[in-house]
Formats: structure tokens, C-alpha cells, sequence
């Protein structure tokens, strides 16, 4: 069984817990992310959808962090984005930025 649920309720649930850490069920199976950052786009941005919903164009790993912060997740900061569990990248990883 997943957690399910998202953010919000990851937060609601855990309020001390750093968010990106419970992308594990209690038997170690991942859930679906909650964010998935797609491929990039001719202009090297990226779509960003946080519970269902985009948030924008990233450019950068900081473009996501900062979605990431708008979201309610204000202690997220680039490297958080880089090793988190949360994140599902399409077309490529934190390092690509091009079509």
C-alpha cells in the first residue's frame, strides 16, 4: 500500500519530516511521484507538474526548486531537486536543459 495523496497530505501527515523522504512505502515499493518534470521543450524549458497541476517552465534545476518552494515545500533547495525521490524526470535527468 502507497502513501498516496501528494504533498499536501505528505505534509498534513509528516509536519516534520522532510517531504522528499517519504517517497517509500513501508515496503520499500516507490510510489508515483508527485512531480514530474518533462522533456525539454526547443527553448531547453521544462514543464512542471506538482499534484496534478503544471506550475510552469523550468530552465534550471533552481527553477524547479523554486516550484518546489511555491509548492509548500520551502526548505527545498537545488541539490534536494537533484537527489530527490519525489521527482520523476522525463527526457532526461537534472542535467538536461536541451531538445
Amino acid at each position: 500500500m502507497g502513501f498516496g495523496g501528494g504533498l499536501r497530505a505528505a505534509r498534513a501527515a509528516y509536519p516534520r519530516v522532510r517531504v522528499y523522504q517519504l517517497a517509500f512505502t513501508l515496503d520499500g515499493m516507490a510510489d508515483i511521484p508527485p512531480v514530474v518534470v518533462y522533456p525539454p521543450d526547443e527553448e531547453g524549458g521544462r514543464r512542471v507538474r506538482i499534484d496534478g497541476s503544471i506550475r510552469g517552465r523550468a530552465f534550471s534545476v533552481q527553477d524547479v526548486a523554486r516550484f518546489m518552494q511555491e509548492a509548500g515545500l520551502q526548505e527545498f533547495d537545488e541539490m534536494d531537486v537533484v537527489r530527490s525521490l519525489l521527482i520523476e524526470w522525463r527526457g532526461g535527468g537534472p542535467d538536461v536543459w536541451t531538445h
